[in-house]
């Protein structure tokens, strides 16, 4: 009688299977009967109680995965942080862009990371990012973040109209509508103001 040509290759791949399988099942069975000196056999690395949802000691890996995730996250960010903070002043300008292409949430958390961990360092341009902030704050429609970041800037700044502009536009969006217009008649006083018949 005559073989077929690859009756040997499956031959020799059906003892390969079931060798892989004894050697990935036999520590399972091996932990379950002791040894013949009656002496507890080391639990496997795979046992089956490491699969089993009340097994009430975890894998390492179970246990390591999560708290690795977590510092490869706090690290990722960390150093996007430290990216970000190496454009300065710059980071403002870059902002601007992004509210240009409407990207405000983007455009939201890098000015957050700019002001938050101190990267720029003249006064007039930390003003300009919280402005720059608060204007986020208004496209994405969260008037009370706009208000509370408008008051973190200092009393006096060159952009004083668009600064009463914008909170009291917001204001007026609260419905507190006396102090909304306790900033549009800031505006309308100053006759030089760009927004002056606007107010």
């Amino acid at each position: 009688m005559k073989l077929h040509p690859l009756a040997g290759w499956t031959a020799v791949g059906c003892l390969g299977v079931t060798a892989t399988a004894f050697m990935w099942l036999s520590p399972l069975s091996e932990a379950a009967a002791p040894d013949q000196d009656h002496a507890a056999s080391p639990a496997p690395l795979y046992s089956a109680t490491n699969f089993v949802d009340d097994d009430p000691q975890p894998s390492a890996m179970a246990t390591i995965l999560p708290v690795a995730t977590a510092a490869l996250s706090d690290s990722a960010r960390s150093a996007a942080a430290a990216t970000r903070c190496e454009l300065g002043a710059d980071g403002i300008d870059r902002a601007r862009d992004l509210i240009h292409y409407q990207r405000y949430e983007e455009a939201d958390e890098l000015l957050r990371t700019l002001l938050d961990d101190d990267c720029i360092d003249a006064q007039q341009e930390r003003d300009l990012a919280r402005f720059q902030h608060s204007y986020v704050a208004h496209l994405l429609e969260d008037h009370h973040t706009v208000v509370q970041r408008l008051d973190a800037l200092e009393d006096s700044v060159p952009i004083e109209d668009y600064v009463n502009w914008l909170r009291g536009n917001s204001l007026r969006e609260l419905e507190q509508y006396d102090e909304a217009a306790e900033n549009f008649a800031a505006i309308y006083d100053a006759d030089d103001s760009p927004l002056h018949w606007k107010a």
